[in-house]
């Protein structure tokens, strides 16, 4: 059961939503020449969050596809598409022979899926889009892609110690979490380790900002509270956050800089890229370092001193921006608003550019399965009105969906209004 678009790149992103919300993939289909470039700043979107997705495009017969000869182009509407989505997907490739489709297919949807995940690009040519084949007959098929699922014991006996010796400890929790199906085993551990914790903009939604623990999102364009406690925490864990310049402020040897800090991601080139002093790396899988990190002895009443202070400055500041005297209704005051208004269980649909939108991530107080998220690392316009339509498909239009956009971002693909129209949603 399919979902048509009047533009691929709105096909593309309600596809990535999709992922997002199901929790599985999305897959969007398109055609050859302007039909694959029209995607491809959706799958830039998807590549940086890691989302995973599988694009199939159309292509020129295979008799028709550029070879050896230096042209630009030889059959209608042909592009290289392959070669350009090389560094902006797991996988892709042109498929030439029939019989190879279903091993394909399978390789393409494990590089989704497995380890740090994110879009894979499969090619097909009107050749071989039309031959018929025989499932029975095909050959080789793939094996498993597996997860790195070990963590030395030293290691978990320097994180215990590390973890009881400091005084302000800190949790910073990234889309990484989400993506590796944690929330559960994450609420397990603030339950019983009652460690303070901030988060990065697509991971806001995992615990409720009422929450005693929860301290917001640091950052370029954040609460001041955030970012006060980051800096004045002396142990700093990180799961499923790749540490950018838009959460360091632009300042990565400055940030946390009390700190010793345990790192952990599913991709071992963000740990290289680091160059922090005092810092354990550890290449896992966020679900799987939970796991272990449940096994780790704390007792969490010799940190109360520091709850205590960061809910002082939580509560100093946490209004900060809102004026009881004022007669306008400024952006802040509005989102405070939206934010009592919108109640649990809602999807809240976003844009991921524009002033809005920033002070939407860093005042909209979220409720309980409250869901929300941008591609905050592209930042394209365009985003929310096709995302909001993908998130309510992937929820079989059973839950209320709102949408939060700029209006700038609100008119590049305005006319998917006709397709919440024609499908009534």
């Amino acid at each position: 059961k399919y979902t048509s678009f009047f533009h691929e790149q709105s096909a593309c992103i309600a596809a990535e939503s999709f992922s997002r919300i199901n929790g599985n993939l999305g897959i969007c289909l398109v055609t050859s020449g302007p039909g694959s470039t029209n995607v491809l700043t959706s799958v830039v979107g998807a590549w940086i969050e890691s989302i995973p997705l599988i694009i199939i495009s159309g292509q020129v017969k295979t008799k028709d596809l550029t070879k050896k000869f230096k042209v630009r182009q030889t059959g209608p509407q042909e592009v290289d598409i392959v070669s350009m989505v090389k560094k902006i997907t797991k996988y892709s490739k042109t498929i030439k022979k029939s019989k190879n489709i279903l091993y394909e297919l399978e390789k393409a949807y494990q590089c989704a899926i497995s380890k740090r995940q994110g879009p894979v690009w499969l090619d097909i040519p009107l050749d071989i889009q039309a031959e018929e084949i025989e499932i029975s007959k095909i050959g080789k098929k793939l094996k498993k892609l597996s997860i790195n699922r070990s963590i030395k014991k030293i290691k978990l006996k320097e994180i215990n110690s590390k973890l009881n010796k400091a005084k302000r400890p800190l949790m910073y929790i990234g889309h990484g979490v989400r993506l590796a199906d944690s929330k559960k085993i994450f609420h397990k551990v603030l339950s019983k380790f009652k460690i303070p914790f901030v988060t990065t903009w697509n991971s806001l939604d995992i615990v409720p900002i009422s929450n005693p623990l929860n301290f917001g999102s640091p950052g370029v364009v954040a609460r001041r509270f955030s970012n006060i406690i980051v800096q004045n925490c002396d142990l700093l864990i990180c799961v499923g956050a790749r540490i950018n310049e838009v959460n360091t402020a632009f300042n990565t040897k400055s940030f946390a800089p009390l700190s010793k800090k345990i790192i952990v991601d599913i991709d071992n080139n963000e740990l290289k890229k680091l160059k922090l002093k005092n810092t354990l790396k550890i290449n896992l899988d966020a679900k799987i370092f939970f796991e272990y990190f449940m096994k780790l002895n704390y007792n969490s009443k010799k940190i109360n001193f520091w709850k205590k202070n960061c809910s002082i400055l939580k509560k100093k500041y946490l209004n900060e921006k809102f004026s009881k005297k004022s007669k306008k209704l400024d952006h802040y005051t509005f989102t405070k608003v939206i934010s009592k208004i919108i109640p649990e269980n809602y999807i809240i649909s976003t844009g991921s550019s524009g002033l809005a939108i920033e002070i939407f991530y860093t005042h909209f107080e979220n409720k309980k399965n409250q869901r929300i998220f941008l591609t905050s690392g592209l930042g394209s316009m365009g985003y929310g009105l096709p995302s909001s339509i993908g998130s309510c498909v992937a929820n079989k239009y059973k839950k209320n969906i709102c949408l939060f956009e700029s209006d700038g971002s609100f008119m590049f693909n305005l006319q998917e209004l006709a397709t919440i129209s024609s499908y009534k949603l």
